[in-house]
């Protein structure tokens, strides 16, 4: 009789163990979820708003001075962060063209809407981005 009991308590430990983890499944922005690790590579990536570089990669004189590096390099790449929720985090140059275009691309970056998250295992996760940024300098 110990035995059925012994696999009776099993059982429903079990079942309470599974139903917690379909819980976190339902719930994927549960804050017990890992919010810390940042994956590089996901089943479903980020996809950006329609609007995430409109009026951004046109460049004029009144944008400030621009240098004679800003044209002959016009493509300037920014790493950042697409959070859980959408939101960009940890903007950071990873190679630029000039200071003038860097840090417009930057503000185009902290301009941006929030982006579709990317996805693990059905779960919105932390992503690394890496963007082109390609200005039309006049």
């Amino acid at each position: 009789m110990a035995q059925n009991e012994m696999k009776d308590a099993l059982d429903t430990a079990d079942a309470r163990a599974r139903a917690v983890m379909e819980q976190l499944v339902a719930d994927p922005l549960d804050p017990r979820v890992d919010t810390l690790h940042v994956f590089n590579r996901v089943e479903s990536m980020p996809e950006p708003p329609d609007s995430f570089l409109e009026g951004c990669t046109q460049v004029t004189a009144g944008e400030g001075a621009l240098e004679e590096a800003c044209l002959q390099r016009t493509k300037v790449y920014v790493r950042f962060i697409v959070e859980r929720d959408g939101s960009l985090t940890s903007p950071a140059l990873v190679k630029g063209a000039c200071p003038t275009l860097d840090r417009l691309a930057l503000e185009c970056v902290h301009r941006s809407a929030r982006w579709k998250p990317g996805t693990q295992d059905g779960a919105p996760v932390r992503v690394q981005v890496v963007v082109p940024v390609q200005f039309e300098p006049r």
